[in-house]
Formats: C-alpha cells, sequence, structure tokens
C-alpha cells in the first residue's frame, strides 16, 4: 500500500471506508491492543487517518503491501456486494448476509465460514478474511465483484434466487482459484502446501 499512497485515488478509497464505517471494527481492536508509547488515533479522525490506522495494524501483524491492498479492494467490493443483495432481495431476513457468505464460500473454497475457521485455528467470530492469504482475498473479491454485478442486473428476487446467484458466481471463480492452488502447490486461504494425492493402487 506505500506505492498506493500516491495515487491520486486513494483519497477516494478513504472518504468510502470512512462513511461506510468498515474500518471502526479495526480500530475498536487497534485502540485495546495499543501500547503506551502508540498514539492513539480518535475514532471521529479523519478519513485518512482511519485507513492508516487500518493498515498500520496489519502491518504490525505482520502482513504485506501487497495483501494489505488486497484487503482493501476486498472491504469495498464486499460493501458493494451486501448492498447488491440489500437491493436484490426485498423483506429479507438478517441472516441474508451470513447465509450468502456461506453460499459464495462452498462455490468458491468448497467449506463453509465455519470449516474455513476450522482450517486457519481460528475461534468462532473471529473474521476470517484477515487471515486468508493474500490470493483468497483476491479471488474472494473477484467473485464478490462478479455476484454485484449479476444481482444489480436483477429485478427483486427471492432469498432463494439471490443464493444461486451467489454460487455461481462463487463457481465460476473457484476453477480458476483451483488451477491456481494447483500451479502453486499450495492451499490459497491457508498457503499451507497442499497434500499430495495417495496413489493409485495397481
Amino acid at each position: 500500500m506505500r506505492t498506493m499512497e500516491k495515487r491520486p485515488q486513494l483519497e477516494e478509497i478513504h472518504q468510502f471506508l470512512a462513511a461506510s464505517g468498515v474500518m471502526i471494527s479495526l480500530l475498536q481492536r487497534e485502540r485495546e491492543s495499543q501500547t503506551e508509547s502508540a498514539p492513539e488515533v480518535g475514532m471521529k479522525g479523519s478519513a485518512e487517518s482511519l485507513i492508516h490506522a487500518g493498515m498500520n495494524k496489519w502491518r504490525r501483524d505482520g502482513k504485506s503491501e501487497e495483501w494489505i491492498q488486497a484487503r482493501i479492494s476486498g472491504i469495498i467490493t464486499r460493501k458493494q456486494f451486501t448492498e447488491a443483495l440489500r437491493l436484490a432481495v426485498l423483506n429479507s431476513p438478517k441472516s441474508l448476509y451470513g447465509q450468502a457468505t456461506d453460499k459464495l464460500y462452498t462455490g468458491l473454497w468448497k467449506r463453509t465460514t465455519d470449516q474455513l475457521r476450522g482450517d486457519l485455528d481460528l475461534n468462532t467470530g473471529q473474521n476470517v478474511r484477515e487471515h486468508f492469504g493474500r490470493l483468497a482475498l483476491t479471488y474472494t473479491d473477484a467473485a464478490e465483484q462478479i455476484a454485484t454485478i449479476m444481482l444489480g442486473n436483477k429485478e427483486t428476487i427471492t432469498m432463494a434466487e439471490a443464493m444461486q446467484v451467489v454460487y455461481i458466481a462463487a463457481k465460476h471463480i473457484h476453477k480458476q482459484a483451483q488451477a491456481t492452488a494447483k500451479l502453486l502447490g499450495m492451499d490459497l486461504v491457508t498457503e499451507k502446501p497442499l497434500l499430495p494425492k495417495p496413489a493409485k493402487k495397481s
């Protein structure tokens, strides 16, 4: 993201993230974990201070600049995706976003959110995307972008129809993600080496 800091579109990203509130939970966790020597960033700070506080938190966690860029892109896409769901499915239950996320992960990674938490050794409630590998973030972003476009092309639809749209988009990207994982020899979510397939019995 240091290279991104010089780009003119960064201020637009700052404003979008600050307005949508997507960095607030990161900042709350950040404030809880700050040392006495670390300056505190106010929750009412500028858009730039909000985004940079999140970026600095990720850097302290050892995330690469490429991972941070992919994570921020994914946050923006996620906001657009959930808004597309809200507009497409009228009178939807509060569980819509959770169910859509599970449907996306099932189509893309062949695992539910709970299964991904297990693979990443996370506790219930921890955000799996904070622990995804960089390429997993990129493919998840792509799947949600496609689903967002597809949902936007629909009139009002039922929840079941929306879930089908999400699954189709995710399944499409799954093929590419699977091919990349095979090429690199690693699980893109955990970034661990893929287990070798058992030899066929003669």
